[in-house]
């Protein structure tokens, strides 16, 4: 599992990543905590899974395969990010 799991721990970190795409070997290229504001722009479905643990208390229900684009240009599994909107825009294809 990727970082603390612990969503009310301000320690707790989530990894974001250079690709979302389950060919390809995929590379952390920063950590974010849980408590640090993010701007996504939109997302993909169909990504690398992340495995959960059973100590897991994030967003409900699971989004597995989902993704999000950042503005920064990192992908943040949506496992561990709540937008707090039901869906975003589709992200181009890429």
């Amino acid at each position: 599992m990727d970082g603390n799991p612990d969503p009310e721990d301000p320690n707790a970190i989530v990894k974001v990543y250079n690709t979302y795409k389950t060919d390809v070997t995929a590379t952390s290229v920063h950590a974010y905590h849980r408590t640090d504001s993010i701007q996504v722009k939109c997302q993909v479905t169909g990504g690398r899974v992340i495995r959960l643990g059973d100590q897991y208390k994030g967003p409900t229900p699971h989004r597995d395969g989902i993704w999000y684009l950042m503005d920064t240009g990192e992908w943040a599994p949506a496992v561990y990010v709540d937008t707090g909107k039901p869906n975003l825009p589709a992200c181009a294809a890429s």
